[in-house]
């Protein structure tokens, strides 16, 4: 119907025409008819037929040109850019004889060879023309108009190409500010600048600027054009990439989906946008999929080759990436040839003063490297690195990577010094876009940003490991410290700096953001099936207020930058009887190639010493070999096989793998700092054996703290009378509905609780949480030691330790001892074990993908809620380590966690143990006293009294520990099992 609408509307059209004698006219208008219906074969029809028409009374006309610019846009969308080219350059040529070089239509025709010339790669022909039309649409429209702003945009995007980055900047922000003066925010126009400025952005490593108009954009275009537009698609490949260089592979992915499915459905298979696509999957899968990988690649360059011609720089792009690909592959001889295609294009048409230059450098320069032709790589490797110093700076992670390169090779060529300067310019580099990055980032954000930056770091420690060179080794003490507890650092910063900013506002908007992270809390522990749609959106929100925080909080930035030291501050805060010890580990790297050894090291700094020394100790495989014999559990039977002397031989002793080799560098020593890191956090450094009587707490005390950096902050805390202190103890875990609401509503107006568990909770395989006779008895005792001390303490016991009674002491309230003796769980990954997704075997704690909630203590009427049937109204006494991690504790010195395996949780990295040990942390709490294993309940009680009498007598929480520790090894010294478990952490 539609169809014989239109042959009537032309035939109507065709009769009225020639009756009038002005055919051309009817023929243009039905040009535009089908144009603007996107008939554009039949709308090129008729603009051939119009400009037939009009020849024959005037060729050499303004209107006539005006023909030839509207067939050459026709044609430029179908990207035939030769027919666009011929047409609009007559139309320019027609413009240039009748003398009309500065009117609207000539701007267009400079414009939209531009734009043809820009797409074509061919960008020096493109800058002329479109500085011509921007200059006579500011002259005769002004700067407030559209036509303007579009030329803006357009000279934007050519300097964005061709690596003008500044000029970029500025024509994208000026269109941009345009387009919202004269049309408003809610106009495609509009969207576009965003997401122009924001790839720019991108680009040049300005993540933090990027995400928002990225996601400002796709508001607007979804809410214009829904989500099934090309606009839409390109919008999510945009921020799919943003992800990606961010590490955030599981919002990338769905995102390059969405925007292949899109563009295939919108554009065809033979579109460019559509190879765009499978190149980015491609990327996406290189590493995990290489099959998948070379598929998309291949793809992608044949469209482009077909679309865009082979002397285009995206097809350039193309070769490189298929050649990188083919480098890991081992394909050497197809990725050489691939390399020498690319660059012959990218030097041809970007010229060396681009990054795509600069890429198609580097990745040569790598295949040559791993082919052994070092000479040719040399002079390559520098080439890419002048390159990215020039156009993108030193804190670029392109200079990074070419630093770290050029290190590389001249470890492999023998020439150290050279290698140690060009590996330390690389981590200065990759420091300076990690403070860049934690300027903005959530902390999942930050997570996984740090995540993908393993590999300079393993290198190097790699090159120090191999290294007989010892200058190295103060590098690798300075990047072990940078790097540690770095997410941990900037969250303790973020919460204090908004505590002590007496803003109003901003107190305010932080109980928003706690109030959206008790929802979470809530939906956290539903199974999956379970949880509500908007648990994502929810997690958007969350992490949209961390960002906003970290913006404008610029005491947050000042305090960021306190974190300033080294291992010569570390040095010089140890006494001459003082050493500190940091532990690293790293995937060894050998030069040319990964291996699958992890191996540790022990960097020591001692007084007396000029630098700190490199001690190599063990492959990880070798401790974790001795940690898991005999099963997982640390049962007593284990706990004497790693604790004692007497071993059958099958593995080295803990010792001798751990602490012997260091023992050359602690000649002298009496007090070690130690920072353990990965497999080691399980290992009771006090108890290791070092013959059949003596233990290493024998020798040294030892203070184990999360990182050596803070030696310097060494703070003799101790407890006085006036302090306030809270204990846990004697806890009610059975309890009826009314009993446990009366206590709970105590500290709860509300009888919306913020959480509780799933009504079909089951715990197959885990008991009820028994009552602990025991617990009553130590906080008693410590209750009775105190008031001999003359120190006051609030008693929280049976059906009062409720967790609305635990969550009051958040921010102000907070006390300055906080004694929680009860039951501790910690469930390991489940991704390491089966998931039952029946949930008849296991709960939703057991189940998490979050360690946080996975891990936590037991309050007032826990049982209800563990059996499965929560009370309503109140909180379900299953304390996690999530919920303590959304609490505030700035006045306590020190948490005293006396129950099972509170030191455990899952080991991230550099990050530590992600458990209850993180979450009072993240509250910032200062002390930690935890358990390893699960603890005996006497031995447990007779520890806590003997450390509390020494806390009450003034010692510091340092010293107290550290006797009270001395007594008990003393008194079970062949049973480490009942003294071994507790750690002190600082």
């Amino acid at each position: 119907m539609r169809n014989i609408q239109m042959i009537i509307l032309f035939l109507t059209i065709l009769i009225s025409g020639i009756a009038n004698g002005q055919l051309w006219k009817e023929y243009n208008d039905s040009a535009k008819i089908c144009s603007d219906q996107k008939n554009t074969d039949k709308a090129a029809e008729f603009y051939y037929k119009a400009i037939e028409e009009l020849k024959k009374d005037s060729a050499i006309t303004n209107t006539y040109a005006g023909l030839y610019n509207k067939l050459g846009i026709l044609f430029l969308r179908k990207m035939e850019y030769k027919k666009a080219e011929s047409l609009l350059s007559e139309a320019k040529r027609i413009l240039e004889i009748v003398a009309v070089k500065d009117d609207l239509e000539y701007a267009s025709c400079c414009y939209n060879l531009a734009f043809l010339y820009r797409n074509s790669g061919q960008y020096s022909k493109a800058e002329p023309l479109y500085l011509k039309a921007k200059g006579i649409r500011e002259s005769i429209l002004g700067k407030d108009n559209a036509e303007y702003a579009r030329s803006c945009f357009g000279l934007a995007f050519l300097y964005h190409s061709t690596a003008q980055f500044e000029k970029a900047d500025t024509l994208y922000s000026e269109a941009k500010q345009i387009r919202e003066k004269i049309s408003g925010k809610e106009n495609i126009d509009y969207a576009q600048s965003c997401n122009g400025l924001a790839n720019l952005y991108c680009d040049i490593g300005k993540y933090e600027k990027a995400e928002p108009l990225y996601k400002e954009a796709k508001k607007i275009i979804i809410n214009l054009q829904g989500s099934e537009s090309a606009d839409y698609a390109t919008n999510c490949n945009n921020l799919a990439i943003l992800y990606k260089d961010m590490g955030e592979y599981k919002k990338a992915e769905p995102l390059y989906l969405e925007a292949m499915n899109l563009r295939e459905k919108r554009l065809g298979k033979n579109h460019p946008d559509y190879a765009a696509s499978c190149n980015n999957l491609a990327n996406f899968y290189k590493k995990t999929n290489p099959e998948k990988a070379e598929l998309f690649f291949s793809q992608a360059r044949q469209i482009w080759a077909e679309t865009l011609g082979k002397k285009h720089p995206t097809y350039a792009l193309s070769c490189n990436n298929l050649a990188n690909l083919y480098i890991d592959m081992g394909q050497y001889d197809k990725a050489e040839s691939l390399h020498l295609e690319s660059i012959k294009i990218r030097e041809q048409v970007l010229g060396k003063q681009h990054p795509d230059y600069a890429q198609s450098c580097n990745s040569l320069a790598a295949l040559y490297s791993d082919m052994g032709q070092y000479e040719k790589a040399e002079p390559l490797f520098f080439e890419a690195l002048r390159v990215y110093q020039e156009i993108l700076g030193k804190g670029n992670i392109f200079y990074t990577i070419s630093c770290k390169n050029i290190g590389n090779l001249f470890w492999i060529r023998g020439n150290v010094q050279k290698a140690i300067d060009f590996f330390t310019e690389a981590i200065n580099s990759q420091n300076s876009q990690i403070k860049r990055t934690f300027g903005f980032a959530s902390e999942a954000e930050k997570y996984f940003y740090l995540m993908q930056l393993g590999n300079l770091n393993d290198k190097f420690f790699s090159f120090c490991f191999s290294a007989s060179n010892s200058k190295p080794q103060a590098i690798a003490y300075d990047l072990s410290i940078t790097n540690r507890n770095l997410i941990l650092y900037s969250s303790q910063q973020l919460r204090q700096a908004i505590y002590n900013s007496n803003d109003t506002g901003l107190s305010n908007k932080y109980g928003t953001w706690a109030s959206v992270k008790k929802q979470l809390a809530f939906w956290y522990t539903k199974p999956i099936t379970e949880r509500e749609d908007y648990v994502n959106k929810l997690e958007e929100i969350s992490d949209a207020f961390e960002k906003d925080f970290m913006r404008i909080s610029s005491k947050f930035k000042e305090m960021e930058n306190l974190r300033q030291t080294d291992w010569k501050n570390i040095r010089q805060n140890l006494k001459s009887d003082e050493a500190a010890v940091e532990f690293s580990e790293f995937q060894y790297y050998n030069g040319k190639r990964w291996t699958d050894s992890t191996y540790y090291i022990a960097l020591v700094i001692k007084k007396e010493k000029p630098d700190p020394g490199l001690v190599k100790l063990f492959e990880r495989k070798q401790l974790d070999s001795i940690l898991n014999y005999r099963g997982t559990s640390a049962g007593q039977v284990q706990l004497s096989y790693l604790y004692t002397k007497q071993q059958d031989g099958k593995n080295k002793p803990l010792y001798d793998l751990i602490w012997k080799p260091i023992e050359q560098e602690l000649t002298g020593i009496k007090t070690v700092y130690f920072s353990p890191i990965g497999s080691l956090y399980k290992v009771a450094f006090a108890a290791l054996p070092v013959n059949n009587t003596e233990v290493v707490s024998d020798k040294y005390q030892l203070v184990q703290l999360n990182t050596t950096a803070s030696v310097g902050d060494k703070s003799f805390t101790s407890v006085s009378a006036s302090d306030k202190i809270v204990l846990y103890g004697g806890v009610q875990y059975d309890a009826d509905s009314t009993s446990i609401r009366q206590a709970a509503l105590q500290f709860s107006a509300n009888d919306v609780a913020t959480r509780s568990l799933p009504d079909d909770l089951l715990r197959e395989g885990v008991a009820d949480f028994y009552y602990l006779p025991g617990t009553e008895k130590e906080v008693n005792a410590i209750s009775k030691l105190a008031g001999q001390n003359k120190y006051a303490i609030s008693l929280s016991e049976g059906l009062k330790a409720t967790e609305e009674s635990f969550k009051s002491l958040t921010g102000k309230n907070s006390p300055a001892v906080l004694h929680i003796a009860t039951h501790g769980f910690f469930f390991p990954d489940p991704k390491n074990s089966k998931k039952d997704d029946k949930l008849g075997g296991a709960t939703v704690f057991k189940q998490s993908d979050n360690p946080l909630i996975r891990s936590g203590l037991a309050m007032a009427g826990a049982n209800n809620a563990w059996k499965g049937k929560p009370v309503a109204g109140v909180e379900d006494g299953i304390l996690t380590s999530y919920e303590v991690s959304n609490m505030y504790l700035p006045n306590t010195k020190l948490v005293v966690l006396s129950a099972c395996e509170t030191g455990l949780g899952d080991i991230q990295g550099s990050e530590g143990v992600y458990g209850l040990q993180r979450a009072f942390k993240m509250a910032g709490v200062e002390n930690l006293v935890m358990s390893l294993w699960k603890v005996d309940d006497i031995a447990t009680s007779e520890f806590m009294q003997e450390f509390y009498k020494n806390l009450f007598a003034k010692q510091t929480i340092s010293n107290a520990f550290y006797k009270a520790q001395t007594v008990m090894k003393n008194k079970y010294r062949n049973d480490p099992y009942k003294w071994a478990a507790w750690v002190l952490v600082r």
